[in-house]
């Protein structure tokens, strides 16, 4: 006797459909908050490790060094069109006597932005300090001592998904700059506050969205911390 195949019906198939529909439904939230909290997580580690470098420059080339928070482009002056350097170039006499490009671009702009709940920042740069003190000089009429050497940045929305950097869903909140010293010593006690705004409220706020902050600390000490977690010896705190 032969037996003939037989599929779904049409009332199964809607069933399945709905109860996929139904468990998706449930499932996103979910995933939202938790694509909302690594991208977090990412951008801390990346500012805490970008603390990390301009305290270790300061070290290796024993000279003062700072991160900045800024909204302006991370990057080096790129001088006027049509130069052969950028306007702060760093420039020296190679054994030939001619005088070449060391590869070290200034980077006096941005300058730096305090940021609050209200109006905060999503990139960050790291530069050196004038070797002649004070502030970074200014593009037209700075001196080779009077400039800020680019060590690196980062926009706020390089591997966010976002298509500009005010668009970034990872926001920082915190004191203008910090910086270091040679002996690697910061110029005072700093916390970068971060959050997504965008996939939730805090978690200290009742929200899906586990808050970070990185801490500075006068002797150097740079931590990643949780300010939510406040539980007795858990080592996530602040």
């Amino acid at each position: 006797m032969a037996f003939r195949a037989r599929g779904f019906s049409l009332i199964e198939l809607v069933v399945a459909i709905a109860i996929m529909g139904v468990l998706l439904s449930l499932g996103l939230p979910a995933l939202s908050s938790y694509t909302g909290n690594i991208k977090l997580r990412a951008a801390a580690e990346s500012f805490q490790a970008g603390v990390q470098l301009a305290r270790g420059e300061a070290i290796r080339l024993n000279r003062g060094t700072e991160i900045i928070l800024t909204n302006a482009a991370p990057a080096a002056d790129s001088g006027p069109a049509g130069s052969d350097f950028p306007a702060m170039a760093e420039e020296a006499n190679d054994n030939l006597g001619t005088l070449v490009a060391t590869g070290k671009e200034a980077a006096n702009e941005p300058v730096a932005k305090a940021s609050s709940a209200g109006d905060p920042s999503y990139n960050w740069l790291i530069r050196t300090l004038p070797l002649a003190g004070g502030g970074c000089g200014a593009n037209a009429a700075a001196s080779q001592a009077a400039a800020c050497w680019l060590i690196t940045g980062r926009r706020g929305a390089e591997g966010s998904g976002a298509s500009a950097d005010s668009a970034s869903p990872v926001l920082i909140v915190g004191p203008a700059s910090v910086s270091f010293t040679p002996l690697g010593g910061a110029s005072g006690a700093s916390d970068f506050n971060f959050s997504n705004p965008n996939a939730g409220a805090c978690a200290a706020d009742g929200g899906p969205m586990r808050c970070l902050r990185v801490r500075v600390e006068v002797g150097g000490r740079i931590k990643l911390c949780d300010p939510d977690a406040n539980d007795p010896g858990d080592t996530r705190g602040c």
